[in-house]
C-alpha cells in the first residue's frame, strides 16, 4: 500500500475519477478541501440523487445499496464515509465493507473521509486491508498532512501574489512564526492582509498590525520580557492576554513552555551543541526556530535560575487549581518572582 501525493489526486480533479479514495493524514483543511471536490467532481451541483453520505459506523446494507446504485441525469454518483474507524470494526464488519468496496459500479465513486480519524500507518493493520482493497479495485489512498514550514512559506509568496500583493519569503516566516502553522489560518490571515495592503508590499508591521497573534507567541513575548528584565511590559502582555479571554490556565501553561524551551537551549549549549540541532530529540518538528529563539533569550539566565524559575511555574499552577487566590493575582504575583529571579534579587 503506497499512498498518493496531493499533486497526484490534483491530476485526477482534472480528468476521470477512481471509484474508490481513502483520504487521510493529519492536514483537517486539506482533507476538507479536496473531500469537496470530489462530491462536486462526481455528484455534480445538484446532490439530492447523485450523493450519500454515512458517517461513523455505517449499516452495510445502506452503504451497498448506495454504492449499487445508478446516477440520475449525470454520469457518476458519489458516496461518502465519514470518520469510520475500521481499527475498532469486527472481523465481520470488515469483511462486509471490503466486499463492498471491490464490487462498486464503475459509475459510483466511494469516498472514505477521515476527518477527526486518526490513522497511524505503523499500526493500522485494518485500515491497510481497506487501503490494498481499494488499490485492487483501481482505487486510491491519498495522505495529506500538516506542509512544512517551507511550504507553508511558497504558499504564502504565492498567494499574496495571486491576491496583487507582494511577500517575502523572510516575511512569510514572520508569518507562520508569529500567527499559526495552521492552513486554514493562515489562509484567512492572508486574505486580511492582502485586503488590507491593496496591491502593496507585505511587510511585518503589516502583519503585527492586522493579523491575530496565536497565544503562543504573545506568551513567548511575555517570557522575553521578563527575562530582559522589563516587567512593565510583562504586565501589559497579560493585560492584553485577559483582555482577549485567554484562560488563566492556558496562559500559565504556554508561559512554562519558553523557560523548558530556554532550559533545552542552555542544557544544548553546555553540551557543545547548537540548541536548534537537538529540536528532533525533543519532537520539535518544524518549530526549530524556537529553540533558536529561547537561546538568545536565555543568555542573561543561568541554569540554576532558571531552575529556579520552572520551581515558580510549578508553585502558581498549584495556586491556579487549588487555592482561593484569583486567577489574575496569582498570575502576577508569578510574573514578578519570574522578574526578580531574572534580575538575580534574592527571594
Amino acid at each position: 500500500m503506497k499512498p498518493i501525493t496531493e499533486a497526484e489526486l490534483k491530476k485526477q480533479l482534472k480528468g476521470e475519477l477512481a471509484p474508490v479514495y481513502l483520504l487521510f493524514g493529519t492536514e483537517t483543511y486539506l482533507k476538507q478541501h479536496y473531500v469537496n471536490l470530489l462530491v462536486k467532481k462526481a455528484a455534480g451541483e445538484e446532490r439530492n440523487f447523485n450523493f450519500n453520505r454515512f458517517d461513523g459506523l455505517p449499516d452495510m446494507q445502506a452503504l451497498y445499496d448506495a454504492a449499487s446504485q445508478f446516477p440520475l441525469m449525470r454520469p457518476t454518483k458519489c458516496v461518502l464515509v465519514c470518520d469510520y474507524d475500521p481499527e475498532k470494526a469486527s472481523a465481520a464488519e470488515l469483511e462486509k465493507l471490503l466486499q463492498i468496496v471491490a464490487e462498486p459500479l464503475d459509475t459510483t465513486v466511494l469516498l472514505f473521509w477521515f476527518d477527526t480519524v486518526e490513522v497511524n500507518l505503523k499500526k493500522a493493520t485494518k485500515f491497510k486491508k481497506l487501503a490494498v482493497a481499494a488499490e485492487k479495485r483501481g482505487g486510491y489512498a491519498v495522505e495529506l498532512n500538516r506542509r512544512t514550514p517551507a511550504e507553508l512559506q511558497r504558499m504564502l509568496c504565492d498567494g499574496a501574489s495571486r491576491r496583487g500583493c507582494r511577500m517575502e519569503p523572510t516575511t512569510a516566516r514572520y508569518m507562520i512564526e508569529n500567527c499559526s502553522d495552521d492552513l486554514q489560518t493562515l489562509l484567512g490571515e492572508l486574505e486580511k492582509l492582502c485586503a488590507y495592503g491593496q496591491g502593496e508590499h507585505i511587510t511585518r508591521e503589516m502583519i503585527d498590525k492586522v493579523t491575530v497573534r496565536r497565544v503562543e507567541v504573545s506568551v513567548y513575548n511575555l517570557a522575553k520580557a521578563l527575562t530582559a528584565g522589563r516587567i512593565e511590559e510583562a504586565m501589559s502582555l497579560l493585560d492584553d492576554l485577559f483582555f482577549q479571554r485567554v484562560e488563566p490556565i492556558v496562559i500559565l501553561s504556554s508561559l512554562s513552555a519558553p523557560y523548558v524551551d530556554m532550559l533545552r537551549a542552555k542544557a544544548a549549549e553546555a553540551a557543545g551543541q547548537r540548541a536548534d540541532a537537538i529540536a528532533a530529540d525533543f519532537g520539535y518538528y518544524g518549530t526549530a526556530f524556537r529553540l533558536k529563539n529561547a537561546s538568545y533569550a536565555a543568555k542573561r539566565l543561568g541554569m540554576d535560575q532558571l531552575r529556579q524559575s520552572l520551581t515558580v511555574l510549578l508553585e502558581a499552577d498549584g495556586r491556579l487549581k487549588g487555592s482561593r487566590t484569583p486567577p489574575r493575582t496569582a498570575l502576577e504575583q508569578t510574573l514578578i518572582q519570574l522578574y526578580r529571579i531574572a534580575k538575580g534579587v534574592s527571594s
